[in-house]
């Protein structure tokens, strides 16, 4: 073979540089477009991550406008018409019902997902919410997001201390809880609502409850916040 007919091989082996161009366009412009349609096919990888990271069962619901949504530009941004968070303790249970859910958390605090650091939400709103909590008496409570404390845990209570949660922003609308502590002897329900600081607005917050506290009645009421004069 000439060494022309070699050169001509080599060129039409080697693939044209403006190709590689052309591909990397096209695979910015279907990053841009996942983004803009807020990624709705990671619904179920989302799910089953966060299952992982909670240990136990989280479930995103949502149709049309209340679809799953996420936004990666500037931290993580999470939308989900109904978001269910199973209960360890509890057969079929549910810790958390959130309707109307929304989260920003920053790209840092993704390590602590599957590491022992702090949870950290810079903002968490809800249109509503349901929250049962509850703590036997061994010391094992459906907030301790361990692997020690799920379905198939042993019955000692968890070596390891609790996970902290930290949120900088909280809104809810309307939300309704109950709380059975065996170990602070505490049976109570009641309602709370939050609402983050605006332009116009301090943050505020208002908790109602009653139940019992060691076999004796108990009621609980407190509010905070003000408008910001203008």
């Amino acid at each position: 073979m000439s060494s022309a007919a070699a050169r001509r091989l080599r060129f039409a082996m080697r693939p044209p540089r403006w190709g590689w161009w052309v591909a990397l366009a096209a695979l910015l412009a279907a990053l841009a477009a996942a983004e803009a349609q807020g990624w709705w096919f990671l619904a179920h990888p989302a799910e089953v991550l966060t299952s992982r990271a909670l240990h136990r069962p989280v479930r995103l619901h949502g149709e049309g406008a209340s679809r799953f949504q996420l936004h990666l530009l500037d931290g993580i941004r999470l939308e989900a018409g109904r978001v269910v968070v199973s209960d360890p303790l509890a057969d079929g249970g549910v810790m958390l019902a959130a309707d109307g859910l929304r989260l920003r958390l920053p790209w840092s605090s993704l390590p602590a997902a599957w590491g022992d650091q702090p949870w950290h939400l810079a903002q968490v709103q809800a249109r509503s919410m349901v929250l049962q909590l509850s703590r036997r008496a061994d010391g094992r409570a459906n907030w301790q997001f361990t692997a020690a404390d799920s379905a198939a845990a042993a019955a000692e209570p968890p070596a390891d201390p609790p996970r902290r949660l930290h949120i900088d922003e909280l809104g809810v609308g309307h939300a309704v809880f109950s709380l059975d502590d065996a170990v602070l002897g505490v049976v109570a329900h009641g309602r709370f609502a939050a609402s983050a600081a605006g332009a116009d607005r301090a943050a505020a917050w208002d908790l109602q409850a009653a139940g019992r506290y060691r076999g004796e009645p108990l009621r609980l009421q407190a509010r905070a916040g003000a408008a910001i004069a203008g």
